[in-house]
């Protein structure tokens, strides 16, 4: 993890386990429904956001997947 500038996510284990998120990366964060993705996602924003870092969050739900498997 040396050779690049690594922005942390905020959270211990999470930050452990990746080093945090490196410049022009992108992460995904899956899981189940109802698991708090979104909830982890804007508490990581919210952080980067606080300290003025440009913060892009899109969340999209695709909901013709629910209805098909229903």
């Amino acid at each position: 993890f040396n050779d690049k500038v690594f922005l942390p996510f905020g959270f211990k284990l999470i930050d452990h386990v990746t080093g945090g998120l490196g410049n022009g990366e992108l992460a995904y964060v899956v899981g189940r429904l109802g698991s708090y993705k979104t909830t982890l996602i804007e508490a990581i924003t919210y952080k980067w956001w606080k300290q003025r870092r440009r913060v892009l969050f899109v969340s999209n739900p695709n909901p013709s997947i629910l209805i098909l498997q229903v």
